[in-house]
């Protein structure tokens, strides 16, 4: 059967959830922006040296990014954990592929923009606060010299420009798997989906360094999963294995944008099968 979706219905839903959510949304809006500026002016206050250093910024964005999205998205569903809120959300006029979108578009969409739009506010803020007061930004080192704190690129990693899709494809992934288990989850769905994470990554941990280990001849990966080298035990030299460029980047796709993909299609179907 091929799932239905109305367009004029989605947009009737989207409004409906804002409009039920409009008050604690925006409260939670606040109680970020506020977070943000307590954690970076204790910064301040603990760190005489670099209380802005590009490291402090990126891991707050990354870490509350990371914390808030996944919690977000762990609660998107409460509903279904009570029977009489349970009733009332199944019995809407609404697919569940048009539900899924919905939440698609608040927890992914509306949720990364807004809360990245917030970080670099108050980071601006911030900085601009920490240069004109603190005394890290105003006092000349050895050589004469002010250093100034400026707003971090987060989206940088390690000087690699171009990391915005794999930090983009791990984000959604963890959170795809939170919004899975707030449907899957009837009680304590973010509790839960953190246990049922770690021990999918023991298990993961557990196929890779064991099983496909003994598989492979001895060697290790090199640039990506695509390049093998393997090491060899008579001196004869190391030996490299890489795939054609087109399946490297199939691969490497798959493994970067299959698994929000499929947390998302097994959401779906979780949903359509949900039973009050």
């Amino acid at each position: 059967m091929i799932p239905s979706f109305d367009f004029s219905r989605w947009v009737l839903l989207v409004k409906q959830h804002w409009i039920e959510n409009k008050k604690r949304y925006l409260l939670s809006v606040g109680a970020a922006a506020g977070i943000l500026s307590m954690w970076f002016f204790f910064m301040m206050m603990v760190n005489d040296l670099d209380p802005m250093e590009d490291s402090i910024q990126r891991g707050t964005y990354f870490f509350l990014l990371f914390s808030g999205g996944c919690f977000y998205a762990s609660q998107f569903f409460r509903e279904l954990g009570s029977r009489s809120k349970a009733i009332n959300y199944l019995l809407l006029p609404a697919s569940s592929l048009e539900k899924l979108m919905v939440s698609l578009l608040y927890v992914v969409v509306l949720y990364f923009i807004v809360y990245t739009a917030i970080f670099f506010l108050v980071d601006m803020i911030m900085v601009n606060f920490a240069n004109a007061f603190h005394s890290a930004y105003n006092t000349p080192n050895a050589n004469g010299v002010i250093h100034k704190a400026s707003v971090v690129n987060v989206f940088s990693w390690f000087g690699i420009e171009n990391a915005i899709p794999f930090f983009l494809a791990a984000f959604f992934a963890v959170q795809a798997a939170f919004l899975l288990g707030s449907v899957y989850f009837e009680r304590y769905s973010f509790v839960k989906t953190i246990i049922s994470l770690f021990c999918l990554l023991i298990v993961l941990w557990l196929i890779v360094g064991f099983l496909l280990n003994s598989l492979l001849p001895h060697g290790s990966y090199m640039r990506d999963i695509g390049t093998y080298r393997i090491s060899s035990e008579k001196g004869e030299g190391d030996y490299l294995i890489e795939l054609p460029l087109v399946i490297r980047k199939v691969i490497i796709a798959l493994f970067q944008w299959g698994f929000p993909f499929f947390f998302w299609v097994v959401t779906y179907f979780r949903l359509k099968e949900k039973e009050v």
